[in-house]
């Protein structure tokens, strides 16, 4: 889940590394744990083994939302409607953009996601969205 931009966990949900506890450690994990938590957090996690509440790991940056068990395929369902209702042109720019300019100094971030909104602002999806938006109507993307 560490690998997912949005994270949406039931209330009674557990997180934990626990091969730290049989003598192992949690490699893998390590190259995604180590870039959504705090530094101190993830090793306290990695190092004890123990299990963490939902709300632990909301705490710590790991998941993005907490529901009620209950109102978990609910929710999941709200924000994959949400989410198919955008441009999946812009989000693909979008998201290699941020990605890419995650771990760049700030001046050629700048320079990056300045390419890639041009870039963005060039699809048919941003005409479309813009003349939507003028028009007071829901855009209908295309992906292109």
């Amino acid at each position: 889940m560490l690998a997912c931009d949005i994270v949406i966990a039931s209330s009674k949900a557990k997180f934990g590394t626990p091969e730290v506890n049989v003598g192992l450690f949690p490699m893998m994990i390590g190259a995604l744990i180590f870039r959504n938590v705090l530094r101190k957090k993830a090793m306290e996690m990695v190092l004890l083994g123990e299990r963490i509440s939902a709300d632990q790991a909301m705490e710590m940056g790991m998941i993005t939302r907490v529901v009620a068990p209950e109102d978990l395929d609910k929710e999941v369902d709200k924000v994959l409607g949400a989410l198919t209702k955008k441009s999946p042109i812009g989000m693909k720019i979008g998201k290699e953009a941020f990605y890419a300019a995650a771990d760049m100094p700030f001046e050629k971030a700048l320079d990056v996601l300045a390419e890639k909104l041009g870039e963005v602002a060039a699809t048919q999806d941003a005409v479309e969205g813009i003349t939507a938006f003028i028009e007071k109507r829901e855009p209908v993307f295309t992906g292109k």
